[in-house]
């Protein structure tokens, strides 16, 4: 989790910027699980 890009920043490349997984600030709970379990698979 990021506080230095905006959702509205990363809304063209999703939550991958240059092979780096990011979540951009003001992240829901639920996503900040959803996306560590997607990671540690």
């Amino acid at each position: 989790m990021t506080a230095i890009v905006t959702k509205a920043e990363t809304k063209d490349t999703g939550h991958n910027i240059g092979g780096n997984e990011f979540l951009a600030k003001l992240v829901k709970t639920e996503e900040l699980i959803e996306t560590i379990e997607r990671i540690l698979g």
